[in-house]
């Protein structure tokens, strides 16, 4: 092991203490997120009552203000009204341990433990891919401090949980793959698959990674059909059990379901279309690269050009192609380029400044790229692969094109959160492919002009660090947002200029592009801690503080009409019931009120300006009493009284 190795395994393992530390005492356990608040719900649901339904005083007295976000009601014939999450239940059965342990910080124990699992499977996959240790720990160090992973190791949403899952198993498919006996294969695949299913019981997207694991068995000379079947027996148990509880939440046996039957991106149905095509291009794919076809078509270029070319004309020609294509595309542009480019961005909280920028609250939120130009790297491991068609490589990429494709198609970014949080499963497999650029530009270049290259470009961490740190406000946009992309063609243009040059040149060209990815990945640090996890901690931190006080006041059995969920859904683990009267615009807010306080409950507001002037100007509470506890923030608690 040489020095060098050694003082990044040194790195890594304080970045890691300094992780659990974080995670253990300062980070505040407050909602992000009304996601998080469902997956506390679940969490507590199953710790306390085995049960999938969640409590909010919903089956006393069914109403829509008593539907917190992402919840589903479940008003089925025979059955008592009941609300159920809409998200998929093999995670409340994984957190149920961590909440009877630690309360609602357990699930960031998850996350946190989580984290730790992907790092060593980043590790082990690099490893298994190319041999090399100084590439492995390289890719750990872009995954921890070039990415924004380190934040959601700090949360209890489940992204972290899945993106270790997609890790796993890409590591276990890779496995598979590299075994020659028949009968250890297939067993390496029913465990991939295994994981799959599990990890989409997380978050339905890791599903993505079993056409990925599978194509590359597929696609070999002669298919491998037994690892085949493994796969898919390995999918069977984590699908089953999805579809069983889909079953008894929603009563859709189905395993991919928020419990609705509409069209949209969150029903199965909405994919049909994409599914088809992408099927019928692995099809066409596959009966290409078959050894008579390839044998007939070896020596006739031509013959493959044209055939190329009526490919592309049918696409642009048939209608539904055609929009497939636009919409993939345009949905590439947003979702990986500039969020800019989305011009129907019509969701509460969400404004746009001047020049387009999509804001959550007073913060800017980015495109993929905009976190990580150093992701233009890959165009390297791509163009290696074109000339290999290594299918140990090719998972990677079919992993990462997998969740693009998927996310693209419907052009969601994620809702609220200052990055892509969707595409967090695939930036272990991003880092890989990178360290081995990295790897392929620094070959030939002297170690003391490789040394000062890399020095001269993570240095520009320090300006832009101190440029975020200190202006807060949104005058950093054109930095932020513009910045980035300048970055990733700059580097694009070194890496295509190093692939038409030889020699002397073909060296400094190289040693440029090596520069300009440490600035990318110095810009990826700035953004991820300066930026990103700095205004994501501090909305935790103001949650938690304006949490805390309200929870000392509201009295055991209560009912609180709030306008924000994240700022009392600390109230979830007392037992209290939280309404929210713009869910039906206040139509069953008196309703609510006085059938609470006739059952002698305690009855309070989390109100802000708006919704006071609202109560005044509708007279919502005449006949009552107002009596103002507290007010802090922008969130002002009463408590309301007979007279």
């Amino acid at each position: 092991m040489t020095g060098a190795d050694k003082a990044k395994y040194a790195i890594v393992f304080v970045l890691m203490a300094l992780q659990v530390f974080y995670v253990l005492v300062i980070t505040q356990p407050s909602h992000f997120s009304v996601d998080e608040g469902v997956y506390h719900m679940m969490a507590r649901a199953m710790a306390q009552d085995g049960s999938l339904a969640v409590w909010n005083g919903y089956g006393e007295t069914p109403s829509d203000e008593l539907v917190y976000a992402l919840l589903r009601e479940d008003l089925r014939d025979g059955a008592a009204p009941r609300l159920v999450p809409q998200y998929p239940a093999i995670y409340a059965f994984i957190a149920a341990p961590f909440y009877m342990i630690g309360g609602y910080k357990g699930l960031f124990w998850i996350n946190l433990l989580a984290f730790f699992g992907t790092v060593w499977a980043t590790a082990a996959i690099a490893r298994r891919l190319y041999g090399d240790r100084s590439v492995a720990l390289n890719a750990v160090l872009f995954l921890i401090l070039g990415t924004f992973t380190w934040e959601y190791a700090q949360g209890a949403w489940p992204h972290s949980l899945s993106m270790f899952m997609v890790a796993a198993a890409v590591l276990a498919g890779l496995v598979a793959l590299d075994r020659e006996s028949p009968g250890q294969a297939t067993v390496w695949a029913a465990v991939a698959g295994l994981v799959v299913g599990i990890g989409a019981g997380i978050r339905y997207d890791a599903i993505l990674v079993a056409p990925a694991l599978a194509l590359p068995f597929l696609f070999g000379s002669p298919p491998r059909v037994r690892p085949l079947i493994g796969l898919a027996a390995g999918l069977v148990p984590g699908l089953l059990l999805l579809a069983i509880t889909n079953e008894a939440k929603f009563g859709i046996f189905s395993p991919f379901t928020y419990g609705t039957d509409s069209s949209g991106a969150d029903s199965v149905h909405g994919y049909i279309s994409m599914v088809a095509a992408v099927g019928t291009a692995v099809a066409l794919a596959w009966f290409a690269t078959r050894e008579p076809v390839c044998r007939h078509y070896a020596g006739r270029p031509l013959w493959i050009a044209a055939a190329g070319i009526v490919a592309v004309a049918l696409i642009m020609l048939v209608p539904q192609t055609r929009a497939l294509s636009w919409r993939l595309m345009q949905g590439a542009l947003e979702l990986l380029v500039d969020l800019r480019f989305r011009p129907d961005i019509d969701e509460w909280g969400v404004s746009r400044t001047p020049t387009g920028g999509l804001v959550y609250g007073q913060w800017l939120k980015k495109a993929l790229l905009q976190n990580c130009p150093w992701l233009v790297l890959l165009g390297i491991p791509a163009a290696g692969w074109l000339r290999r068609r290594d299918g140990r490589t090719a998972i990677l990429f079919l992993v990462i094109g997998a969740f693009i494709t998927l996310y693209s198609y419907h052009r969601w970014h994620g809702g609220l959160s200052l990055n892509m949080r969707y595409f967090l499963p695939i930036l272990p497999l991003a880092v890989i492919l990178a360290a081995d650029a990295w790897k392929t530009l620094s070959s030939g270049i002297p170690d003391g002009w490789r040394k000062t290259a890399v020095t001269l470009g993570l240095l520009t961490a320090l300006p832009w660090s101190f440029l975020l740190l200190k202006d807060p406000e949104l005058t950093v946009e054109p930095v932020l947002l513009i910045t980035p992309l300048a970055i990733a063609a700059a580097l694009a243009a070194a890496l295509i200029l190093r692939t038409i040059s030889a020699g002397r040149l073909r060296l400094a060209i190289g040693g440029a592009g090596l520069t300009l990815a440490a600035v990318g990945l110095a810009w990826a640090f700035s953004t991820a801690f300066a930026y990103d996890l700095l205004r994501s901690s501090a909305s935790r931190a103001v949650n938690y503080r304006i949490g805390a006080d309200v929870q000392t006041i509201v009295e055991p059995d209560a009912i609180v009409f709030s306008r924000y969920a994240n700022r009392v859904s600390v109230l979830i683990d007392d037992g209290i019931r939280l309404a929210f009267p713009r869910n039906d615009d206040f139509d069953d807010f008196r309703r609510l009120v006085d059938i609470h306080l006739a059952q002698g409950r305690p009855v309070y507001l989390a109100f802000n300006e708006e919704y006071r002037e609202r109560l005044e100007a509708d007279k919502l509470l005449e006949g009552l009493e107002v009596e103002e506890l507290h007010e802090q923030g922008d969130v002002w608690l009463a408590r309301i009284h007979r007279r």
